[in-house]
């Protein structure tokens, strides 16, 4: 695991290997195995993960709290 804080490319990246160790998958023909770039600030804007915790070179970077919630929401809709 590549440690924090990450990109939202590398956090989706997290998020998905995270899945895949859970051998998680969804029932839905609706819903993603693993969230994308769009779904994940679709997320945010419901305040359903946290806001990101800094900034570098004009990107967002994010922590493992919010792999955590992201993980969470994927295990919620399985």
């Amino acid at each position: 695991m590549t440690p924090a804080p990450w990109t939202m490319d590398a956090l989706i990246a997290e998020v998905g290997n995270a899945l895949a160790q859970q051998h998680l998958t969804q029932t839905s023909k609706r819903v993603q195995a693993a969230p994308d770039v769009r779904t994940v600030r679709y997320y945010a804007s419901l305040d359903l993960i946290d806001a990101p915790i800094g900034i570098r070179n004009r990107r967002k970077l994010y922590g493992e709290r919010h792999r955590q919630q992201l993980v969470a929401i994927k295990r919620l809709q399985a």
